[in-house]
């Protein structure tokens, strides 16, 4: 009898498809399906040192009372126009929330990130604007702490984005587009 199991379990496993799963996402900590869902759009190289970054943030929003999620990873280049054209051609009553175009966003390449506060499902970032840029300060002087390739958007001067991390690939943006239209890795 163990002799037919064992000969069934074989030749069924034949049939079975493999599926592989990347090296770079193994024994990794797993996080609320929002964050999960973006971090899955993000290239699979990077997703390690994201996944350091959101523990970081999960530590430092206990501190504050309040949880981190990554709530927009990559971005199509027309969902990236989308958000260019808010506070210039739509939706004139609010300030522009993107600096630049789609296929000139880190997001468009898969190397980014923004994360959201809540408090009791509340969306923090609109509302207590002083909180969460401290909080996300404290995110980036953590993950800077720990020599995480992780560039922090409030650190920019024309347009600081606080909510914004990306992984620092150390390119620039026509390098970046030079790759992604050649097919190649960026990374």
């Amino acid at each position: 009898m163990k002799r037919i199991g064992r000969f069934l379990r074989r030749f069924f496993s034949r049939f079975q498809k493999s599926v592989k799963t990347s090296p770079y996402l193994k024994n990794l900590p797993k996080f609320d399906d929002r964050t999960e869902k973006n971090l899955a759009t993000l290239l699979p190289e990077i997703q390690p040192e994201f996944r350091k970054l959101i523990t970081i943030a999960k530590r430092v929003g206990e501190k504050y009372g309040v949880t981190l999620k990554v709530i927009s990873g990559t971005r199509t280049w027309e969902e990236q126009d989308r958000l260019y054209s808010i506070g210039r051609t739509t939706e004139m009553h609010r300030k522009p929330v993107t600096k630049v175009r789609g296929g000139y966003s880190r997001h468009n390449h898969k190397i980014a990130g923004d994360f959201g506060v809540f408090r009791d499902r509340k969306y923090l970032d609109g509302v207590e604007r002083e909180l969460t840029t401290k909080i996300y300060r404290s995110i980036w002087n953590e993950a800077e702490a720990d020599d995480l390739k992780i560039i922090w958007g409030g650190n920019w001067k024309g347009f600081p984005d606080p909510p914004h991390f990306e992984y620092d690939i150390g390119k620039t943006m026509a390098q970046i587009r030079s790759l992604t239209k050649a097919g190649k890795s960026i990374v």
